[in-house]
């Protein structure tokens, strides 16, 4: 396994946007279902790493290669990983298109490798998979709706 190292920047503009709207509006997530455990979303702002193989463990080779090349991301996932190929080929021909991307985090991935362990994070997982995409959700609707940049 290789991990490539083809990097698509997200947008400037979006970001800052984003950063904006994180930091002047904290009710955004009333509109959200009730969370597994008490507290509200978090909001973070950086770098994810992204590719076309699903990685669900931090002992996997690749994780450790990945965190090694790039040790301020916050996630590694694959869902982005076909948007930013196609924005970074429409960069490419000299079209003007930015990268965005909201993710709702719904689990880490076991740090080893136990039947019991994998069971307790598939009963964990679906606890949190609603809620993370209604968050990734309500955020961005709301981002949208008052901060979107022109």
């Amino acid at each position: 396994l290789e991990v490539r190292g083809n990097e698509t920047k997200s947008d400037v503009g979006l970001v800052n946007s984003s950063r904006s709207f994180a930091r002047q509006n904290s009710e955004w997530y009333d509109s959200v279902g009730e969370r597994p455990v008490p507290g509200v979303p978090t909001v973070f702002h950086g770098d994810i790493a992204s590719g076309d193989k699903v990685i669900d463990s931090l002992t996997h080779e690749i994780s450790t290669e990945i965190m090694r090349k790039w040790p301020k991301a916050l996630a590694i996932e694959m869902e982005g990983f076909g948007a930013a190929e196609a924005v970074r080929v429409a960069q490419s021909c000299g079209n003007t298109v930015g990268l965005g991307m909201v993710r709702g985090i719904s689990d880490q991935p076991a740090s080893n490798e136990s039947e019991e362990t994998k069971e307790t994070q598939s009963r964990e997982r679906d606890q949190w998979k609603v809620y993370a995409a209604e968050v990734a959700a309500a955020y961005t609707i709301q981002w949208m709706q008052n901060r979107w940049p022109n």
